[in-house]
């Protein structure tokens, strides 16, 4: 995506091919832009937004239990994800 499209990619250590793409594609454009300056939140950790919840403790056992059962043991399918979203919301509407 960030060849094709110039999607600044989610891994910070593809930021400086993303940026050769775009200074290839755009030469004229680019050549004065600090185009790391996109991806400076990114690689320093500040433009995350973390999810805080009323009971962290609950929604992370529900959530980790999800993508296990999906991604680490392929033992459901990725579907499930949707039903651990409600049973996390489920559990914060009580807490509240």
């Amino acid at each position: 995506m960030a060849k094709a499209h110039f999607l600044q990619p989610a891994r910070a250590s593809l930021v400086e091919e993303w940026i050769g793409y775009i200074r290839q594609e755009f030469p004229e454009k680019a050549k004065d832009v600090n185009l790391a300056a996109f991806a400076d939140g990114h690689i320093n950790g500040y433009s995350v937004t973390s999810e805080i919840f009323a009971d962290m403790a609950a929604a992370k056992q529900i959530a980790y239990t999800a993508w296990d059962q999906v991604f680490a043991l392929g033992a459901a399918p990725v579907e499930i994800v949707q039903d651990a979203c409600r049973e996390i919301e489920a559990v914060q509407q009580r807490n509240r």
